[in-house]
């Protein structure tokens, strides 16, 4: 029976899908465009239910369909982030999810911050400066972040 290998990467605009044989040829692919919400000026969320879980369970449907008697044997997920999403105790989003760098809504508390702290301070001890999307691989010894 013949492997192939589903992936779906869930971004900012568009929910994307695609299912491969092992020597890469493409059985199928599906997408989905999508907004972001913007209920105030610098504010960037996405509703998780009808975006994330909805938009996922759709296109992993289609390609599923498209396997025709396939062995699945991996799945590759990708999405935005970082991002933040507080859930209730059985998964349900308690609201939309604040997207990484493109919402800016904490640009005065940033600010606050490398005031209180100093710019470089922070930058020499986290190896990033404070922002909206601050999450990099701190290297390991002897090894280079890209």
């Amino acid at each position: 029976m013949t492997s192939a290998y589903p992936g779906v990467d869930i971004g900012t605009a568009v929910s994307k899908g695609v299912l491969v044989y092992t020597d890469d040829t493409v059985i199928a692919g599906s997408e989905r465009t999508h907004g972001v919400s913007t209920q105030r000026p610098c504010w960037v969320e996405h509703d998780a239910e009808p975006i994330w879980l909805a938009e996922f369970h759709a296109i992993i449907r289609e390609l599923l369909t498209a396997s025709e008697g396939a062995t699945l044997d991996a799945l590759a997920i990708s999405g935005i982030g970082p991002w933040l999403l507080p859930a209730d105790a059985a998964g349900r989003p308690l609201r939309p999810a604040i997207l990484y760098g493109v919402d800016t809504r904490a640009k005065t508390e940033i600010a606050e911050m490398n005031r209180e702290f100093g710019a470089a301070a922070v930058l020499e001890r986290g190896t990033i400066p404070i922002g909206s999307s601050p999450v990099k691989p701190r290297p390991m010894r002897g090894c280079r972040v890209a």
